[in-house]
């Protein structure tokens, strides 16, 4: 009875995989094995690795482009796959990484809103930082329209509204 996955001993992607998975715990998030998993479904785990090329690289870009993927995905998953390559390159199995010859896609980069139960679990485990992480959230992360008033006479009403730990005298720190 022989096993339909491929023979460790051939440099295929699936090997790759194996080896990029061993190298770190850090390489096992779920971010990265979702994008070894679009990798997989594109490339195929049985192809060798030495074959994918830089514009085979392209052409799966593209391929997740028209499937209306965001720029930061498609980032991340050439990211993974340069990783992949970069553990063989380490491993004196390959001698050139295709991935160093594709241009990162431009992306756009969003605001982030932390809601409180968020900012509850970063203080929980912040330990000496906790001031840090207090003072950010009740200064910085807030939205504009909402915390800076239009004129001075606002000022007044945008402060009273606030519905904090600090300005209702609760406090924050132990």
């Amino acid at each position: 009875m022989s096993l339909l996955l491929p023979s460790l001993r051939e440099l295929t992607l699936f090997r790759g995989i194996k080896d990029y998975l061993d190298a770190a715990e850090r390489n096992r998030t779920v971010r990265k094995v979702f994008a070894i998993d679009r990798l997989v479904d594109y490339f195929g785990d049985t192809g060798r690795l030495e074959e994918i090329s830089v514009l085979g690289i392209r052409k799966y870009r593209n391929h997740d482009l028209a499937q209306r993927v965001t720029n930061a995905t498609v980032n991340i998953e050439v990211s993974t796959l340069s990783a992949i390559f970069r553990v063989q390159l380490h491993n004196s199995a390959l001698e050139f990484n295709p991935c160093s010859m594709v241009s990162r896609l431009p992306e756009n980069h969003r605001d982030v809103y932390i809601c409180w139960d968020e900012f509850q679990q970063m203080v929980a485990v912040a330990g000496w930082l906790k001031p840090v992480i207090t003072i950010l959230y009740h200064t910085g992360m807030r939205l504009l329209r909402d915390y800076y008033p239009k004129d001075a006479t606002e000022f007044g009403k945008v402060i009273s509204d606030v519905d904090s730990p600090v300005l209702s005298g609760d406090g924050f720190f132990p």
